[in-house]
């Protein structure tokens, strides 16, 4: 593998991680969770055994919804249709990021359920680190916004043509789109002509 593929290859696994931020409202969720505990732990002056609880509970949780997200759109590509295999694979998906998450919550709970922590994230904001108890105040806040907030509408690959089509009615000025023009210029008369 020479140094250009190796390169191209963060790129386009950068690239894909964007595409599921972008896409998933719950990735972002799980972003700004992660932030949050990573300046608790920075904040209240803990050791690196926290750091690392933080950092590997939260790269499963990431990781395993970004491959949800992958799964879902290759079988939305697959079929849009009711499909009972395809749905049981989508749960089966989510199912690896709910347990991840389920675990992540365990080890925050271990972790932030320390009086002795909060005592110590206290006395640095009295001690000149403001900014990030501030954060960590508005954090959460924002994690919310982001989970409540309405998706916006996904033009996906069946709602577009019949987007066009009535795009096409609309410019046309007796009504019709083009395939039922063409119908009508061939052989067979229309229904006004019969």
């Amino acid at each position: 593998m020479g140094i250009k593929k190796f390169f191209k290859a963060f790129k386009d696994a950068g690239r894909g991680f964007c595409d599921a931020v972008a896409k998933g409202k719950n990735l972002r969720v799980e972003l700004v969770a992660a932030a949050w505990a990573l300046l608790a732990v920075w904040t209240s002056g803990r050791g690196k055994q926290y750091y690392i609880a933080v950092l590997l509970t939260s790269a499963v949780v990431i990781g395993l919804e970004c491959l949800n997200s992958a799964l879902e759109t290759l079988c939305d590509r697959v079929t849009r249709e009711r499909d009972s295999e395809i749905r049981k694979v989508k749960d089966m998906a989510a199912g690896a990021v709910l347990a991840a998450s389920v675990a992540a919550l365990a080890v925050g709970l271990f972790l932030f359920l320390d009086l002795d922590l909060w005592r110590d994230v206290l006395a640095s904001f009295l001690t000149g680190n403001a900014w990030a108890v501030i954060a960590l105040a508005l954090l959460p806040v924002a994690a919310a916004v982001m989970a409540f907030a309405p998706e916006k509408k996904e033009s996906g690959r069946g709602s577009a043509e019949p987007e066009a089509a009535e795009r096409e009615k609309e410019s046309s000025p007796d009504g019709e789109t083009s395939g039922e023009k063409e119908k009508s210029d061939g052989g067979e008369p229309s229904e006004e002509e019969r």
